[in-house]
């Protein structure tokens, strides 16, 4: 697997077209790619795009686009100043440090992700640069984390994706297949015919999520340090219970209420686990996942 993530990773790097424009863009942008799990390949479309105020700043909302239903999701709301970007997370003020463009080699940098709560700690190998003239692009070459080698491009983002991290466990990683600006196409790393994807952005966008209501969202599926992240998207305090294969509780929590938390597992061998969530006084399980423990 790793030995696989670096043989792409250089050929995209070798195949690449720089993009124009911000270190990181924030209007008219589309990427498209695909991300690989224990599922399989899933597609991946999510463009930035139109504009919202939160705490007093101008923010871009980044949304992802279903590839079967063209149903919105909002993910996140950010904002570029220079060679640093920013997000905020659905829901909330708080703003993270997304990218920033100014890391040289050996730097260390602590960064959240965007989709849950929590952190990850990467420190820059090297810091190379794309193209000619006016159109020198920077490449950021992290230190591979969990057999994955993360990647920067200014002008594009992350080769895993504009949001996404490609470092949450070796069985789990996304890749960048093509960016797309003012609804030119600036990057790509597969054949153009599969990049047509583009979205008729409107001026306003609202930040409130759209597409069917997700209770809660459990996530990595595939926990490798022992702990998850619960996020309870109702307005119900929930309960959890991990099960074994066979059915066994092993651990409950309670008072989920709405929000991100973190549930730390206890000590367990590898194998298939079932987290069950479960309303206050109701005897019927409101969603059940799948957890898997690597050897």
């Amino acid at each position: 697997m790793p030995q696989r993530i670096a043989f792409i990773l250089w050929i995209a790097l070798l195949s690449a077209r720089p993009a124009t424009g911000q270190s990181f863009p924030v209007q008219d942008a589309a990427w498209q790619g695909v991300r690989s799990n224990i599922a399989g390949l899933d597609t991946f479309r999510q463009v930035a795009c139109g504009d919202t105020l939160i705490a007093g700043r101008h923010y871009t909302p980044m949304l992802s686009i279903s590839p079967d239903s063209g149903d919105t999701t909002y993910l996140a709301a950010v904002r570029s100043t220079g060679v640093r970007s920013f997000f905020v997370r659905p829901g909330e003020t708080q703003e993270y440090l997304l990218y920033d463009f100014s890391l040289q080699a050996g730097d260390e940098i602590m960064l959240e992700y965007v989709e849950f709560s929590g952190s990850t700690q990467l420190k820059v190998a090297s810091v190379t640069t794309v193209g000619s003239g006016g159109q020198l692009r920077t490449v950021i070459n992290f230190v591979p984390t969990n057999g994955l080698q993360e990647t920067w491009i200014s002008g594009v983002g992350s080769l895993a994706g504009p949001l996404y991290r490609g470092l949450l466990n070796p069985s789990e990683y996304s890749e960048l297949q093509c960016f797309r600006l003012t609804d030119t196409l600036a990057y790509n790393t597969v054949d153009e015919a599969q990049c047509t994807f583009s979205f008729n952005c409107p001026v306003i966008v609202s930040t409130t999520a759209t597409g069917p209501p997700v209770q809660a969202r459990v996530f990595p599926t595939l926990p490798s340090d022992g702990r998850v992240w619960v996020t309870n998207n109702s307005n119900q305090v929930l309960s959890a219970t991990l099960f074994s294969a066979i059915g066994q509780p092993l651990q409950s929590w309670a008072g989920l209420g709405p929000g991100r938390h973190e549930l730390q597992l206890p000590g367990l061998s590898s194998g298939l686990y079932v987290l069950q969530l479960q309303e206050p006084n109701k005897n019927i399980y409101l969603q059940h996942f799948k957890l898997i423990i690597p050897r």
